[in-house]
């Protein structure tokens, strides 16, 4: 037995990049999302393929990646089923993993690291979702906790415009180590926060984003 060769192999078919079609497949992936969050906001996050059973893990930064993308998606398509799972999947983000950092508020469950990437993607995600998923004429749901994720992200805030991107519970201070992506979710984060929000907080985050993009570039 010998592996077919790449020239053997017959043309992939032509790749429909149109515009329709992108934004078709990202709503279907939307869609496969909602089917994965369960009635109390947690989503299937492992599932052998084999057997079809759920692993044991949970990891709540990725649990904020996918729900600000789910609100993403319920507010350009306006989908009833993709807004409430949105919704469902954000108040078990408050429920189990929004919790307390020194004076501020952060993303985590029950680590002494508060890793700022989950409180960055988390202030996505509640601000998507208050942006144009709830009810036309609705008070954000989530204005509270917003503004206080992003005076955590303000506070952690270098002096060169960098991060801190861990924060120490226990010892209620900033912690000078490095974790790939933070900077650059931090900085969107805010500069979203400052440009939507209308938020006390709001002139002050794009002075903190504007100060991480140059640090950035």
């Amino acid at each position: 037995f010998s592996a077919p060769r790449w020239s053997d192999m017959p043309p992939a078919p032509a790749f429909d990049a149109s515009p329709a079609a992108l934004r078709a497949r990202a709503s279907a992936a939307a869609d496969y999302l909602a089917r994965m969050t369960r009635e109390d906001g947690t989503f299937r996050y492992e599932v052998r393929a084999t057997t079809m059973e759920e692993g044991n893990d949970y990891n709540w930064v990725r649990h904020a990646g996918t729900v600000w993308f789910l609100a993403r998606s319920a507010r350009l398509t306006g989908s009833p089923i993709q807004g409430a799972a949105a919704l469902r999947a954000l108040r078990a983000l408050r429920s189990h993993a929004y919790q307390e950092c020194g004076a501020y508020a952060c993303i985590g469950k029950g680590e002494n690291d508060a890793e700022l990437g989950a409180s960055a993607l988390a202030l996505l995600a509640f601000l998507e979702f208050d942006r144009g998923v709830a009810a036309p004429g609705s008070a954000p749901a989530f204005a509270d906790e917003a503004l206080r994720l992003s005076a955590f992200l303000i506070a952690a805030q270098k002096a060169n415009g960098d991060f801190h991107h861990l924060f120490d519970r226990a010892k209620g201070v900033f912690v000078d180590r490095y974790r790939m992506y933070y900077t650059g979710e931090a900085a969107l984060a805010l500069a979203r926060y400052g440009t939507v929000s209308g938020g006390a907080n709001a002139p002050l985050a794009t002075t903190t984003a504007s100060k991480a993009l140059e640090y950035i570039a």
